[in-house]
């Protein structure tokens, strides 16, 4: 029969449970991304896969509501952190998309503003993205931290 002390059953298990690649920890910092809307939007989470589509002016309907992207200022730290990990996408991609999109179908990229946080509570139904530094919750809801 094989023993083992309370000691080693306790190591074990321990290494056991925190050696796990499912097994993640993340606290809230200042410089999580936080997708974010208009608080009067009857919206109250949306996934990676529509947020792309909704910066690429692909869907423009989330829950019902219509939506207007705003993105934070071209070469802005929190612009390119949200292109690459969001859109899937660098700067330049991103500039070359939108060149084709304005020639082939006339769709516009969406509109630029460094206070990110102010247009979504400015834009009834507006979309964006912020640093959780940045956010305000009086004037806007997190749908989705990336």
């Amino acid at each position: 029969m094989f023993h083992i002390s309370k000691i080693s059953f306790w190591v074990l298990l321990s290494a056991l449970i925190f050696s796990t690649a499912d097994f993640k920890v993340k606290a809230d910092t200042p410089q999580d991304v936080l997708i974010i809307v208009n608080k009067s939007m009857n919206i109250s989470s949306v996934n990676i896969s529509d947020v792309k589509r909704v910066f690429l002016k692909e869907k423009t309907v989330l829950n019902g509501n219509k939506i207007t992207p705003v993105n934070a200022r071209n070469g802005s730290p929190l612009r390119k952190y949200f292109t690459e990990k969001v859109l899937g996408m660098s700067s330049s991609d991103e500039s070359a998309y939108w060149e084709a999109q304005k020639i082939r179908t006339g769709v516009r990229q969406p509109t630029e503003l460094s206070n990110t946080v102010k247009a979504v509570f400015s834009i009834k139904n507006g979309v964006s993205y912020c640093y959780r530094k940045d956010f305000n919750p009086a004037v806007a809801k997190i749908v989705l931290v990336i």
